[in-house]
């Protein structure tokens, strides 16, 4: 299964709210020093921001991207 179909399976269809979600992933990025590529992926896609992390994730990275984002002026929710 590849990461698409395993966010799919996770994320989208029916919720307990009753509606029906559609998660669209439209670029991933692995590497190193790719932090600072954000704010133009964000730009490139729209502007709206939903970060998803457990807490190690969040430690490694998620609040060094929430800071990146949030000193370019894109709102980034934690």
């Amino acid at each position: 299964m590849n990461m698409r179909e395993q966010i799919e399976k996770e994320y989208g269809g029916s919720c307990a709210c009753g509606k029906a979600h559609e998660v669209i992933l439209e670029d991933i990025r692995i590497g190193s020093h790719i932090l600072d590529e954000i704010p133009d992926l964000v730009r490139k896609h729209g502007s709206k921001v939903f970060m998803i992390s457990d807490r190690n994730t969040w430690n490694a990275a998620g609040k060094d991207v929430a800071a990146i984002l949030e000193k370019d002026g894109i709102l980034a929710g934690s």
